[in-house]
């Protein structure tokens, strides 16, 4: 079965999948003139090389690529396949379990495709202890390619202390690409370059990659990555604990150096080393650069202790740190940076005053270093970070953020809990009606879906008020859903269908502040030859007397039209 599309003077060639799609004996194509948008599961249950899913993208534009922010589910002989245009479709081999996950070690240049989430636990006692062998080494490298289609492995143990380039893959040599996979609580003890999914990365590209756990090394350490060269990081994260007894160590990756690049990434959780420390990346060498980052990690270390750099050889573009940084002197521990050398830049980026308990953002600055420090009351303001590429006003920005309540957030996150604000929202976003609360997690504006809530209970206290990015959008989804999560038990049908769900006084009021500035508009063109404080009394009237419920729906109702 194939599904098609085409581009046109209208319509851009995308496919987008929204709804969960499962289907069994045959093999399903996705064929798209442009992009393909994977939005919600797609699950093939057949188990033989005639079922799978083939997905042909850019087949007439140069520009079209696959996301995937939905897993896909395939089984173990079945088929996966990509087609980028005219070149030559590449086919996969579907991994479902850790025993095949190991065995990638077998054939170093393969394709790999992960068909469900994988339970690694059982690695902790493989190998008399030391855990699961690492896909590659310097002396035979993975050079293949590896998709992880939304799926986590979980519970992955490596224990090799006296080793050098140690993770999932130990050394990645020429990797097409390592993407689109999360690890889970993942512990990981090596020597030098070790990282929780690469230990070692040379001209490889990683995207929308993350990790969780526990790394543990001497240099080169990483959340994420030990040690990069030649190589691309984009859309990725780490959380948790990383510990280097050594230098170059980092929340995301250890060393980034040789013409390497991190961009729209991000770094949270603990980070403790010797030297060259920092929130995000421990050392970034000449020729290398970090754009769109930040780090809330907190960060302990003896020298050159940075909030987002340790050691800064490279270029820092449009980034900001949080994190408590301590352990090093006041003349080398920086908001920021730790060392900025005579060929390190920064530039539109910005660090927490109170939060890091730092006051300078390069504590040893020989090059160029544009750092702005704020306070956290200003830190939740857009207009506090100056050259920061927002979206929506910006349409190619990199940046999100709620004003007033959170730090700047990427677009490339995904469905992640907020933590890098003050309080967690919920709310009307488009005009920032937005109010505090416990925990809110979010869908992604990149999905083109209203920002809404995804969990199934409201920590707060108003059940859920609900927002979109399109407010007419919003309008019509509030018609249209009737879930529990987007209403309260005590609503009448009335307010279930206006634009504003209302729990409190201050909601209320607002309500009558519409009600009577439309109530003026109704007045102003019904009865002109009234005096305007005439029309400003009777709309006053209209809200106390309960006719704001009116007002506000024929509004609604010329809105959706």
């Amino acid at each position: 079965m194939t599904v098609t599309t085409s581009s046109s003077d209208t319509e851009p060639g995308d496919i987008s999948v929204n709804s969960p799609v499962i289907w069994g004996s045959h093999v399903l194509t996705l064929r798209a003139d442009n992009n393909i948008i994977v939005n919600a599961s797609l699950t093939s249950t057949g188990t033989t090389g005639s079922d799978g899913l083939i997905l042909q993208y850019a087949q007439t534009t140069s520009s079209g690529t696959y996301t995937i922010n939905s897993p896909i589910n395939l089984a173990a002989g079945s088929l996966f396949q990509t087609q980028n245009g005219s070149s030559g479709p590449i086919t996969y081999k579907i991994i479902t379990d850790v025993s095949a996950l190991q065995n990638m070690n077998a054939d170093l240049s393969g394709r790999y495709a992960l068909g469900s989430d994988i339970d690694a636990s059982a690695t902790r006692n493989w190998n008399s202890g030391a855990g699961f062998a690492p896909v590659g080494n310097s002396s035979n490298a993975f050079s293949g390619s590896f998709e992880g289609l939304g799926h986590v492995v979980s519970g992955l143990s490596i224990n090799r202390p006296s080793e050098n380039n140690v993770g999932l893959f130990g050394y990645a040599n020429g990797a097409i690409i390592i993407g689109n996979v999360s690890l889970s609580n993942a512990s990981i003890i090596g020597n030098n370059s070790v990282g929780a999914l690469v230990g070692a990365a040379n001209s490889t590209t990683i995207n929308h990659a993350d990790a969780n756990g526990t790394i543990i090394g001497n240099d080169s350490v990483g959340g994420l990555l030990g040690y990069a060269s030649y190589s691309l990081v984009t859309a990725s994260f780490a959380t948790g604990v990383v510990t280097g007894s050594g230098s170059r160590v980092g929340g995301l990756a250890g060393n980034v150096d040789n013409l390497s690049a991190v961009s729209d990434s991000y770094a949270e959780g603990r980070v403790r080393g010797a030297s060259h420390v920092g929130g995000l990346i421990g050392y970034l060498g000449a020729n290398s650069t970090a754009t769109y980052v930040y780090s809330t990690s907190d960060v302990t270390g003896g020298a050159y202790v940075g909030g987002l750099v340790g050691y800064n050889d490279g270029a820092v573009v449009e980034s900001y740190a949080t994190g408590k940084l301590s352990g090093g002197s006041s003349a080398d521990t920086g908001g920021l940076i730790g060392y900025n050398s005579a060929s390190g830049t920064v530039d539109r980026s910005y660090w927490d005053i109170e939060t890091t308990g730092v006051s300078t953002g390069c504590a040893t600055n020989l090059g160029g270093c544009s750092a702005t420090g704020l306070t956290t009351a200003a830190a939740l303001l857009h207009q506090s970070y100056p050259g920061f590429s927002f979206w929506p006003a910006v349409p190619w920005g990199h940046w999100y953020g709620i004003h007033g309540y959170t730090r700047p957030f990427l677009r490339s996150e995904y469905s992640t809990i907020i933590r890098n604000s003050s309080a967690s929202i919920d709310g009307d976003e488009s005009q920032g009606q937005l109010r505090p609360c416990q925990q809110s997690r979010f869908r992604s504006p990149d999905r083109r879906q209203p920002l809404r809530y995804v969990g199934h209970e409201q920590p707060c206290g108003h059940r859920v008020f609900t927002g979109g990015l399109d407010r007419l959008q919003f309008l019509r989804n509030i018609r249209r859903r009737q879930s529990h999560d987007l209403r309260s038990r005590d609503q009448s049908p009335r307010q279930r269908t206006s634009w504003l769900v209302r729990h409190d006084k201050r909601q209320l009021d607002r309500e009558c502040w519409l009600a009577r500035r439309l109530g003026q508009r109704k007045l102003l063109h019904r009865r002109p030859d009234r005096p305007e404080h005439q029309r400003q009394h009777l709309a006053e009237l209209l809200c106390h007397r309960g006719h704001q419920w009116k007002l506000l729906r024929r509004w609604t109702h010329r809105l959706e039209r």
